[in-house]
């Protein structure tokens, strides 16, 4: 295909009328994957500060290990997968998606400075922006809680791109 090929140069398209191809910036070099996702990054810094913090606050109990957050990412086709997951204390095992997601539950055994918004938040933005959330307990592996994050891909940017390149050359 043509961008197998070719090197995609940064495209200003801020004023339509007069578009400008960049030959110093590339969003893209030949080779690249073209899988983007289309997601607000005030959004993702929300949804993984709540993450985080849920992991430390819920699940790294206690001092008697070395605590950690594993970030692994899938490809399926369709979606991009963003799984975070923790090695602390595992959720009580009647807890999953629904239950941590659900405005006002909190995984926390004592409710002090817990309100049970943080689980809600996320699942909150990923559904506003077209993603699913879901938690994973698996108690018995090395890492026990998993956040899946799931986001359509988006080819935006090729699409972009062909469509930019075709209105400029055709106003030579």
């Amino acid at each position: 295909t043509l961008l197998s090929k070719v090197d995609m140069p940064v495209i200003n398209d801020s004023d339509p009328d007069n578009l400008t191809v960049s030959d110093k910036e590339f969003v893209l070099r030949k080779g690249d994957d073209l899988f983007t996702i289309q997601f607000p990054i005030e959004a993702l810094d929300i949804i993984f500060d709540n993450i985080i913090a849920n992991a430390c606050s819920h699940g790294f109990i206690g001092k008697d290990k070395e605590y950690y957050i594993r970030f692994r990412s899938e490809l399926d086709g369709k979606n991009i997968s963003i799984l975070i997951s923790n090695n602390g204390a595992p959720l009580h095992r009647d807890l999953g998606s629904n239950h941590v997601f659900k405005y006002g539950n909190t995984t926390s055994s004592s409710l002090d400075g817990h309100y049970g918004i943080g689980g809600y938040q996320i699942w909150k933005l990923m559904k506003e922006h077209n993603g699913v959330a879901e938690v994973i307990s698996t108690p018995e592996e090395e890492f026990t809680v998993t956040y899946k994050l799931t986001f359509p891909i988006s080819n935006l940017v090729s699409v972009l791109y062909m469509a930019n390149r075709s209105s400029i050359s055709n106003k030579s």
